[in-house]
């Protein structure tokens, strides 16, 4: 994926979507498509950005596979005792 490509912005959402939803197992909200859910956390997508509130142990989970999916920065997650 390129950047400054015209679809650019919707390919990397549906690599995004994708991850979350078939190699993370959560739901992609009706509702809102941004807002997926599942196994106790919450996961707002908004560009790049993503916001995960849940269980500091399944947030861990969640971080740690989108860090070794995606080249990414922001911090490091909890270690967790299960991945």
């Amino acid at each position: 994926m390129l950047y400054g490509l015209h679809d650019a912005p919707l390919g990397w959402f549906i690599e995004v979507k994708k991850h979350l939803t078939l190699e993370q197992g959560l739901t992609q909200s009706k509702v809102d498509e941004c807002y997926f859910h599942g196994h106790g956390v919450h996961v707002v997508v908004h560009v790049d950005d993503f916001l995960i509130t849940g269980k500091d142990e399944d947030t861990a989970k969640v971080r740690k596979r989108l860090h070794k999916k995606f080249k990414m920065t922001g911090g490091p997650w909890l270690q967790s005792t299960t991945d």
